[in-house]
């Protein structure tokens, strides 16, 4: 990784940390509407 590549790769962790809670945050609801007996 050069000097220069520093703002892609920070643009790239961003958007697949924001992914991966989105699709935890998507689970989760899913979860919880499938067995209404859990709660967050």
């Amino acid at each position: 990784i050069f000097n220069r590549d520093f703002p892609v790769v920070q643009g790239s962790v961003m958007f697949y940390a924001l992914i991966y809670v989105t699709a935890n945050l998507i689970v989760d609801i899913l979860y919880t509407y499938l067995n209404p007996r859990t709660t967050i």
